[in-house]
């Protein structure tokens, strides 16, 4: 398990770098440069080395487009979060994504929501309401309405996160495309899409973003740890372990993103960012504990 733990790390370091980059360009435009260059790369890799499954059947094209559309909500909106929101804050929010899950499961395709469950979510709930509440009172950077747009924002991130995973996991899993292939049609999508949006949403004068030997070292990373490297893992997991075994480990990511924070930043972690980490461990222990035991059910 410890490829799991790899890709945790990287995704933390997704947060606290990408919050730096935020500090010289604009969301629409940062994914773009990132994603664009990661699509055509997978796909040349693919092209080369997989040349006699570089096709998409029709069947495959409600899926690809589902994956299209949420990997774009996960990425530009986490991006536009991370505008308002600390990275430590948001790797925070970003651990409600199996409880988010386990609501959408429970409303698409009926799966039953116990009673233990249900209270496991309502704690994870608790457990962000007073690092979100001092947010609010204590932030003097940001409005109030842009604290909750970034907090929108990254709560629409983390909802994408759980849906892209499925449509994932059916082109991957069940209809057997290539890792690479896939995540290279829709990063390159992705980044089109988010370039369009720069363009009409975001001020060019001449770019975007103010260019500086520091922004392009943070993108390189981004772009090599996260689209070249974290991304295919994370689509190699879901091929290897249960997506509630991926999800649990998901815990780890504000206290990684937090020590990196300190480590590289300075910045100090306080004791309501531990009490949320120690209440949302004590809500993934519920809510798994009775995922293990429905499993143990069901198999007999």
């Amino acid at each position: 398990m410890i490829d799991i733990i790899l890709f945790y790390i990287i995704l933390s370091s997704v947060f606290v770098f990408g919050k730096q980059t935020l500090a010289a360009g604009c969301p629409f435009f940062l994914s773009a440069v990132r994603l664009i260059p990661a699509g055509l790369i997978l796909l040349t890799g693919a092209y080369i080395f997989d040349r006699e499954r570089f096709s998409l059947k029709k069947s495959a094209f409600k899926s690809l487009l589902g994956l299209i559309t949420f990997v774009f909500f996960m990425d530009v909106f986490r991006l536009c979060g991370l505008n308002y929101v600390s990275a430590s804050y948001a790797a925070l929010v970003n651990t409600l994504s199996p409880f988010i899950a386990a609501l959408l499961a429970y409303k698409i395709t009926g799966e039953p929501l116990t009673l233990k469950k249900l209270g496991a979510i309502t704690l994870g709930v608790i457990a962000v309401i007073p690092l979100i509440a001092k947010t609010f009172t204590v932030c003097t950077e940001c409005t109030t309405l842009q604290l909750f747009l970034g907090y929108s924002a990254l709560l629409i991130s983390t909802t994408s996160v759980v849906v892209r995973t499925f449509f994932l996991k059916d082109l991957v899993d069940v209809k057997k495309y290539p890792i690479y292939f896939i995540l290279g049609l829709s990063f390159l999508a992705v980044g089109a899409v988010s370039l369009c949006c720069s363009l009409f949403f975001e001020t060019w004068n001449p770019l975007p973003i103010t260019p500086s030997i520091k922004l392009i070292k943070l993108i390189g990373f981004l772009l090599i740890a996260y689209s070249l490297c974290g991304q295919p893992l994370y689509a190699y997991l879901v091929k290897k372990y249960p997506i509630t075994l991926i999800t649990f480990f998901m815990l780890s990511t504000p206290i990684i993103t937090a020590a990196l924070n300190w480590f590289f930043y300075g910045y100090q972690i306080d004791m309501i960012f531990i009490f949320s980490c120690i209440t949302l461990a004590v809500a993934f222990l519920l809510f798994y504990s009775e995922e293990k035991k429905e499993k143990v059910i069901s198999s007999k």
